[in-house]
């Protein structure tokens, strides 16, 4: 019997019979300074720097892909107009979306350790 639980996780060997259970809530030891590290500074803006290029290249590339069928007479196929439907739909996801999920998690993670 394996699950997830709210809180922790239960485990169970292959090779016994007994279930493990880890709780992930426990504060005592290095828990604490791990959860500094992931508050500070540093951290948010290398994660921020891993991040912000993701919709960047999303749209520039799925632009791209639309400018290119839209140029060159030669790839204007019905195969390639789903292409063109599906990179519209993935710059608009990158247009409208990932900023201001890039943004609340930002806020988020403040308010929850304010």
């Amino acid at each position: 019997m394996a699950g997830v639980l709210s809180h922790g996780v239960l485990l169970s060997g292959s090779n016994s019979s007994t279930t493990d259970y880890i709780n992930l809530t426990d504060t005592g030891g290095h828990n604490e300074s791990t959860s500094a590290l992931l508050r500070s500074t540093a951290f948010k803006v290398c994660v921020l720097c891993v991040l912000i290029p993701i919709p960047v290249f999303a749209i520039l590339g799925n632009l791209l892909i639309v400018a290119s069928v839209g140029r060159f007479r030669n790839i204007q196929t019905p195969t390639n107009s789903f292409i063109v439907s599906l990179a519209m739909a993935d710059f608009l996801v990158a247009v409208l979306v990932m900023p201001f999920s890039l943004v609340r998690s930002g806020v988020q993670e403040r308010a929850e350790h304010a």
